[in-house]
């Protein structure tokens, strides 16, 4: 069997009609196909028959026709195929004209978003000129208000075969242009039509890719179980090829996926991007004829890709969508869903008895939407852009507020390739749309969520100030729980960012100050911290206990220790496990260590009782504490300074 070449163009065009119009006759007028009967897929390789068929138009280019017979399955098909079909193919018998479920099946291609469309008038010779010309005129006038108006309607006959030639001409010139070489930014995803078992070649899946290439050789996932396979191979248009792309009609052949396990639904993509979701954001139209108002609350059966799920419909403004009317939904689903911005959706009652409406993803969700003034407005704008890779970006930046989000996380909710994000970030950073936070700029936040975030910090120092004057300085962890429960590495990165534009002043022990904050003592701190500190000057190498500070100058032991936190906050103190040293007298200590240390490699203990006077009581918790303040550290049986 020979392989597919790669420059040959291919299309999908699916099919929709009243039951009894002569689809499946003019399928197989047009095709060569009869679509009914039904071969075993074992003994056609890896190819599908059931519902599927394919003509050439004269151009050369490859139509893969999707036909499928019943109107529940119908509904089904198309909501698979709809995001990768190139156009659709509306079957309306002469005799009777468009029907209820005509009707139906339009509007909800139209709720699809499918533009392009060519009419097939079937049995004309079974009518009177009288009554095609009825025919065409409702049709025209059914097509009317969708996005479908205007549509070419063909007269054919399967019986005699007349029409078919201008139906073919119809379709070409319905085709949308070619979409040239444009290298898709998006992942591999297919969704599951069919699956079996192939001796020799294991589990074989079926589907139209929605978006994306997979190749011989590549790794898929099996989602939403997250089962790893191999592809050992790739038929398009039941032809033996090396690549499946966005639109062809394909199957995988996997290594270490068990078929019997899969089912339809499920979603093949490329390896490690994906995540089961619970909760998507979609823009809903509800259907003109449908009986009643969709409402918060309301339960739905929900159809994406090959998949289908029981929602729960939650409504962010909380006013009920009139038939005719679209809006924005939350769908929250009992089961795992795999789904990308842009996917087509249908909405069904709960028991599949009719079609409420239908649209389109345009966001999935880790949890719930937050009730807030303008959500939906910016929904609806987000949805403007879906097949906007740099938007897209944005979008998740802008939805991910000031916790920020991960190059994997944006992948996983927007389905774009892992390796076309850092050229689209980087665009965005340059714009000031973007900023890395965290260590290696592993987290990006939306830049003005971040401004916002460093505004608010600015703030924060500030009332800490005001909340005692005479602390001159804030330890990183006040100024963290200040920012609340926000993310770490965002606060961290919009200290940086203050301290750099100078609202911010780091202190030698660490902290921060704010740039308009005075370290003026008020007079009473003064009074004390001067005697504080005059004591512990003249005790040296030898400090004084916390109570005998307190006898000595007379205060409370609360009074004490805010003298002695206010001088550390200065310098002019330095606190070990037990005792308060003075701040001169131990940076004097620091350089005579540091001296010693450089002449002999490090130093124990006993040099620095020698070189500082002092005893084994006040020594060991002073090198603790130095440890402990990064100046130095141990290595063996000695210690050696951290910034010698």
């Amino acid at each position: 069997m020979t392989s597919t070449s790669t420059h040959v163009r291919r299309l999908i065009l699916g099919t929709a009609g009243h039951i009894d119009h002569g689809k499946t006759s003019l399928v197989k007028r047009l095709t060569g196909t009869w679509t009914d009967t039904l071969p075993e897929e074992q003994e056609r390789g890896m190819t599908i028959d059931v519902g599927y068929a394919e003509f050439a138009l004269a151009d050369g280019t490859e139509v893969g026709l999707l036909d499928v017979p019943g109107h529940e399955r119908l509904v089904r098909t198309m909501v698979a195929a709809a995001t990768a079909m190139d156009l659709a193919l509306l079957v309306v018998a002469a005799d009777d004209g468009p029907m209820p479920q005509t009707r139906e099946h339009v509007e909800i291609l139209d709720v699809l978003g499918i533009k392009r469309l060519v009419v097939a008038l079937t049995k004309v010779d079974l009518a009177d000129e009288e009554m095609v010309f009825i025919a065409e005129e409702e049709i025209a006038e059914m097509l009317a208000p969708t996005g479908m108006a205007g549509a070419q309607i063909v007269r054919v006959s399967s019986e005699t075969g007349d029409g078919f030639d201008d139906l073919r001409a119809a379709l070409g010139a319905t085709i949308p242009p070619p979409r040239g070489e444009v290298d898709d930014p998006f992942i591999f995803r297919m969704s599951v039509l069919r699956r079996f078992l192939v001796p020799g070649r294991g589990a074989v899946l079926t589907g139209i890719p929605m978006s994306g290439s997979i190749a011989v050789g590549d790794r898929v996932d099996v989602l939403p179980e997250t089962w790893s396979g191999k592809v050992r191979g790739v038929q398009v248009h039941h032809r033996d090829a090396e690549v499946a792309r966005r639109g062809h009609r394909a199957a995988l052949a996997l290594s270490d996926v068990q078929a019997d396990k899969v089912k339809r639904g499920m979603v093949i993509a490329t390896a490690g991007v994906l995540r089961p979701v619970e909760r998507l954001a979609a823009h809903v139209r509800i259907l003109g004829g449908a009986r009643k108002p969709l409402n918060h609350g309301d339960r739905a059966r929900l159809h994406i890709g090959s998949d289908q799920a029981v929602v729960r419909v939650h409504l962010p403004g909380r006013k009920p969508i009139r038939p005719g009317t679209s809006d924005v939904v939350e769908l929250e689903s009992a089961t795992p869903l795999i789904a990308a911005p842009g996917d087509k959706l249908v909405l069904r009652a709960e028991n599949a008895s009719a079609t409420l409406g239908g649209g389109y993803v345009i966001e999935v969700l880790e949890s719930r939407l937050r009730r807030r003034q303008g959500i939906v407005d910016a929904l609806l704008e987000r949805a403007k852009h879906l097949d906007d890779p740099l938007a897209l970006v944005r979008g998740c930046l802008v939805a991910a507020g000031d916790r920020g989000t991960t190059p994997a996380d944006i992948a996983a909710h927007t389905a774009l390739r892992p390796d076309v994000l850092p050229d689209l970030i980087e665009q965005l950073a340059k714009a000031r749309e973007a900023v890395a936070v965290g260590r290696g700029g592993g987290r990006w936040v939306h830049g003005p969520a971040f401004d916002k975030v460093a505004r608010r910090l600015d703030e924060d120092v500030q009332k800490l100030h005001e909340k005692d004057v005479a602390v001159a300085e804030l330890s990183l962890a006040a100024v963290r729980a200040a920012a609340g429960r926000m993310e770490p590495a965002v606060v961290e990165q919009a200290i940086m960012h203050l301290v750099s534009k100078g609202r911010l002043v780091r202190t030698p022990a660490g902290g921060v100050h704010h740039r308009d904050h005075s370290s003026e003592l008020p007079a009473k701190d003064k009074e004390r911290c001067e005697r504080v500190s005059a004591m512990l000057r003249t005790a040296g190498p030898k400090p004084p206990a916390l109570e005998d500070i307190e006898a000595e100058i007379g205060l409370t032991t609360p009074e004490t220790l805010r003298a002695l936190k206010l001088l550390e906050s200065r310098g002019r103190a330095f606190k070990t496990e037990t005792h308060w040293f003075d701040g001169a007298f131990v940076e004097g200590a620091k350089a005579r260590i540091r001296e010693h240390a450089s002449q002999h490699g490090g130093f124990k203990p006993a040099d620095v009782r020698d070189l500082i006077g002092t005893t084994r009581k006040w020594l060991i918790p002073l090198l603790e504490a130095l440890d402990k303040s990064g100046f130095s550290r141990r290595s063996g049986d000695q210690r050696v300074v951290r910034d010698s």
